[in-house]
């Protein structure tokens, strides 16, 4: 990845502002708001396609709102219609592909194969956001190229691209692994790393005194944070973009496990008795535990509202990779807060989550789900442009089905 991962996104924010992302206003008749809904039924595994408007009991803000309009939709196509002249449903889809990622799998060719032999239809459109920048095809290049091509040549920027624009942060992961062996004592400093290379040349008389090896950790330690895979505060950005964009809207958001190298207790415990004659290293290391064991809090609600008000079907592959075990060395989960975050986000705009080492079938899975769906039609009851959110739920009168939709809008 660039330095600063936030200039990288920003710049993509920019790019996808260029090529038409934010350039239309989201179209609304001026005498009819109709407020529109994605919404998949299963009755067990099986999508349910005989349901009509009247089978539905739609709420907003726990208010009652009549159905105007339902539409069932398959692969981008209407195969039932149920609405009055004059309402027409924008199905040209647009799907984004996000790739945050420190290694290549293999299996993500699965998935991207699976992209354009099976999802992709006549008129859709797809950008692929990598480690590095974004690629967009259009639907003439889509048309006029063959899928296997295109395919086969994404995969191949794919994979150079996450080689290449995670080297920075895979280049610190593995400093802090040396660094924390290093303090753990001399002798661990000689194992051998596959990732890391040759260790001897920091051992600790090459690497310098402790004071210097806590300081150096914590600085690489607040360089990693700023290089964070993924910061859930920056996709509101991207979610408000969105908004403006016409038509089906898909992404699905490739994100792999991330951990931090940390000291183990037991030998940050050793360290501490061993220099209780150093106040500034007990003070370094008593920050340690403070950083360690820090909450780091979202308003959740901030950030997947403008998911569920953009339209969009977000999608999260959740690539669950193990850490490596090394003596001295405590692989911290830092995933959390992403996984949280963008759990209540597919919560909010319909989408699911795929958890497993295997990128190929979750997405499989997500895009077969997001591929068929009905979209309903209503004129909100209340017609105030407050610019509050205004929550909806939908379930099937009499059946005990699973049903999934965007949570809200806001009104404005």
């Amino acid at each position: 990845m660039k330095k600063g991962g936030t200039v990288v996104f920003l710049a993509i924010l920019v790019w996808l502002c260029a090529f038409g992302l934010g350039s239309q206003e989201q179209s609304q008749p001026a005498k009819s708001p109709l407020i529109e809904i994605p919404v998949r039924v299963y009755g067990g595994s099986q999508f349910v396609e005989t349901l009509r408007p009247e089978d539905f009991e739609l709420l907003e803000d726990g208010r009652p709102q009549k159905i105007e309009a339902l539409y069932l939709l398959q692969k981008g196509q209407v195969v039932r219609t149920e609405a009055p002249a004059g309402i027409q449903p924008q199905t040209s889809r647009v799907f984004y592909l996000f790739f945050q990622m420190t290694e290549y799998f293999a299996k993500i060719e699965e998935a991207i194969t699976y992209l354009f032999k099976d999802v992709l239809q006549p008129g859709d459109s797809v950008t692929l956001i990598t480690p590095l920048k974004p690629y967009s095809l259009s639907p003439q290049a889509l048309k006029t190229k063959p899928r296997e091509s295109l395919a086969k040549e994404m995969n191949s920027l794919l994979r150079k691209d996450i080689q290449k624009g995670a080297g920075e942060y895979r280049s610190l992961l593995n400093e802090l692994k040396r660094l924390v062996r290093t303090m753990a004592g001399p002798g661990v400093t000689r194992v051998q790393d596959p990732e890391a290379g040759d260790v001897d040349a920091l051992s600790a008389e090459g690497t310098g005194s402790l004071e210097f090896m806590l300081t150096h950790y914590k600085e690489a330690v607040q360089k990693l944070e700023s290089l964070r895979l993924a910061e859930p505060k920056k996709f509101v950005s991207f979610a408000e973009l969105l908004k403006k964009s016409e038509g089906q809207k898909f992404v699905f958001f490739f994100y792999q496990r991330e951990f931090r190298p940390e000291i183990s207790a037991n030998i940050l415990n050793q360290l501490m008795m061993a220099n209780q004659d150093r106040e500034d290293i007990r003070a370094s290391l008593a920050e340690l535990f403070q950083f360690y064991n820090r909450d780091i809090n979202f308003d959740l609600d901030k950030i997947s509202q403008p998911f569920a008000d953009c339209g969009a079907n977000f999608n999260f592959i959740f690539i669950d990779n193990t850490a490596k075990y090394q003596y001295g060395v405590k692989m911290r989960e830092q995933s959390e807060d992403v996984f949280r975050i963008f759990n209540q986000i597919i919560r909010v705009t319909g989408g699911i989550m795929d958890t497993s080492q295997n990128p190929g079938p979750g997405f499989k899975k997500a895009a077969d789900n997001a591929g068929t769906y009905y979209l309903l039609y209503y004129t909100p009851t209340n017609p105030r442009k407050d610019g509050s959110f205004r929550t909806i739920s939908v379930r099937v009168k009499d059946k005990d089905y699973a049903v999934s939709n965007r949570l809200g809008y806001f009104a404005r």
